[in-house]
């Protein structure tokens, strides 16, 4: 069977998580303080599906700078649709992109990935283990669930001294 949600929301992108069972969670862009986490059960249809805005803090929205040493910005386009999103555990997360700048966590003076965790059960924000560096920008995250509910994460990395690279979080 196939079952179309409909994106009325003009709101970029859908992210489904990496993990789920017999019930799927995905979420899209939000506010810069809260993202809807969608539920949606295996024995449900379409319009059985539920949401829940999680309130996080703050991330800065300006143009993304991270030139390298060549003087070329290689995040410049990016934007803060979703990037990933998991289950396992009896936790869902999220991570997308933020630029460099002042926000609820702080100031970054690089461009990195901000992280939520959310509880599975009550949808209440665990934390916001974000990833971040003082001397290049962390973009790009992606992440994968394995058989033992362990994380995998993959991002890019670079600006300042550093070309663009990418690495393995285990």
């Amino acid at each position: 069977a196939f079952e179309q949600y409909r994106n009325t929301t003009s709101s970029l992108t859908y992210t489904p998580v990496q993990g789920a069972t017999t019930t799927m969670y995905f979420s899209r862009n939000g506010t810069n303080t809260s993202r809807p986490i969608f539920t949606w059960p295996e024995s449900v249809d379409a319009a059985g599906i539920t949401s829940t805005s999680v309130t996080h803090s703050s991330f800065p929205t300006t143009a993304r700078s991270c030139p390298g040493p060549d003087g070329l910005n290689w995040c410049s386009r990016n934007d803060t649709r979703l990037k990933g999103g998991w289950v396992a555990s009896g936790v869902i997360g999220f991570m997308w992109d933020a630029s460099q700048g002042t926000g609820g966590l702080g100031t970054f003076p690089f461009p990195y990935t901000h992280v939520i965790r959310v509880n599975e059960t009550t949808k209440a924000l665990i934390d916001e283990p974000i990833l971040w560096s003082s001397t290049v920008a962390y973009q790009y995250p992606g992440v994968s669930v394995n058989g033992r509910g362990h994380l995998g994460v993959s991002l890019a990395y670079g600006g300042g001294s550093w070309f663009p690279s990418s690495a393995p979080l285990l």
